[in-house]
């Protein structure tokens, strides 16, 4: 009887913490214990608060981030088991890359998997609490309640409807089209990021990358935007390796090592541009933070 019950209840229980930075990723900046060093900004913004020391499952996670109602009032998290199948396939995709750094091989990437590399660099683009965050969710589905409500009105439509749209929750409606633009196909963004090519870049040995929420970094001129020759994307995918789409019209070795001054740049850079950041060292994220708030101080 006791083997019924548990059946029952794994089948029914769902998780309710929504990782909107793939644990498989943030496994790859762990320290030798499996953990990470983590701080997140405060309410307002502006700084980040005290570090600790956290397990993946602790980090860049947000309650129910990936759950919205079916039009019969029923919770799903199709969101979250699509986020699921796609942390796969990225896990194969980094493993390949693995393999080739530890073998130190000249990494090559035919069409397909250029690709494949850019659909990674837009889902994780758009998963990212920075560009999508969920606390604009109730605001945006009250504007959709309101706007369908008033176009069923022009229209002549039942009491009814417009009854049912009363009783819809402004805060899973917003939910509901956040998470259809997140998990849809960027064609134009995609189309664009082909011009692109990806190169390996690695830090020094006495250097390393924190990882940061919002997961994906376009650097640029002011004035350029993408397509532009001048625009870059780069994405760290272990605390010893990022990869950074450069445009076509570069040439550039397909693997090479970074400087410590551009690693320095780009970890402030993640710092500045993420509510959460992380990393295997709390010496380094230290030192990362600590350079961005005199850094804030001086411009102020």
């Amino acid at each position: 009887m006791a083997g019924v019950y548990w059946s029952v209840w794994v089948k029914h229980s769902r998780s309710k913490r929504h990782h909107h930075v793939p644990q498989l990723l943030q496994r790859r900046f762990c320290n030798s214990s499996g953990r990470l060093y983590f701080a997140e900004r405060d309410d307002v913004g502006e700084c980040f608060g005290k570090i600790s020391e956290r397990t993946p499952h602790g980090c860049f996670w947000e309650r129910n981030r990936n759950t919205s109602l079916t039009i019969d009032g029923r919770i799903v998290d199709t969101a979250e088991e699509d986020y699921n199948k796609f942390d796969n396939f990225i896990g194969d995709m980094l493993s390949d890359i693995d393999e080739i750094t530890a073998n130190q091989l000249i990494p090559i990437f035919p069409s397909e998997n250029n690709k494949a590399l850019v659909q990674f660099c837009v889902l994780l683009m758009k998963r990212s609490i920075d560009m999508a965050s969920s606390s604009h969710d109730e605001e945006m589905g009250t504007q959709i309640i309101e706007a369908t409500r008033a176009d069923a009105l022009k229209a002549g439509v039942s009491d009814e409807l417009v009854g049912y749209l009363d009783g819809l929750s402004a805060k899973h409606a917003g939910a509901s089209a956040r998470l259809y633009a997140q998990l849809s196909q960027s064609e134009c963004v995609e189309a664009a990021l082909e011009e692109y090519r990806p190169v390996l870049v690695q830090p020094s040995k006495r250097k390393g990358l924190i990882l940061g929420s919002r997961m994906v970094y376009g650097t640029y001129r002011a004035g350029c935007g993408l397509g532009d020759p001048d625009f870059q994307f780069i994405v760290p995918i272990r605390k010893d390796l990022a990869i950074v789409f450069l445009h076509k019209s570069y040439e550039c070795r397909s693997m090479t090592n970074a400087p410590d001054d551009f690693i320095n740049e780009l970890n402030g850079f993640i710092a500045r541009s993420s509510k959460q950041v992380a990393s295997h060292s709390r010496q380094l994220l230290t030192a990362v933070l600590r350079r961005e708030r005199l850094m804030q101080v001086m411009l102020t």
